[in-house]
């Protein structure tokens, strides 16, 4: 399940239906229900659908999420260095890398990982 915001899930965390649901499952469990969030960079990575499936989703190989990350960051940087040189030359390092990498994450986040992951996504987790 994914949420827009931070303040979308705590009022799913937060709502009645959630708990009764949670409950009803602890209900039928012989063990304590685990809840797991993904808060690292497998969220740049899109699971392949399994609905109905009892097996969880499973994220992709570490070297695989770490392939494809080089490879967004390479297809980000690259050009941005190419772009903002004229600017960042004239900047000490500090300064320049302030800039660049906000803009790097921001394109990373909701450009460049979004279009990665669908194009390798039978490399990245084959069914």
């Amino acid at each position: 399940m994914s949420f827009d915001s931070f303040a979308s899930l705590r009022q799913w965390e937060d709502s009645a239906q959630r708990l009764e649901l949670v409950r009803q499952l602890e209900s039928v469990e012989s063990a304590p229900v685990l809840i797991e969030q993904a808060v690292g960079l497998e969220t740049w990575f899109q699971l392949p659908a399994n609905a109905g499936s009892p097996q969880p989703m499973i994220p992709p190989p570490r070297h695989k999420m770490m392939i494809a990350s080089a490879l967004g960051v390479y297809l980000t940087i690259t050009p941005l260095l190419m772009v903002l040189r004229p600017v960042l030359d004239h900047l000490p390092l500090y300064v320049a890398t302030m800039v660049l990498v906000p803009i790097a994450v921001v394109l990373l986040t909701y450009i460049v990982m979004p279009s990665i992951t669908p194009s390798g996504s039978e490399w990245l987790s084959p069914r």
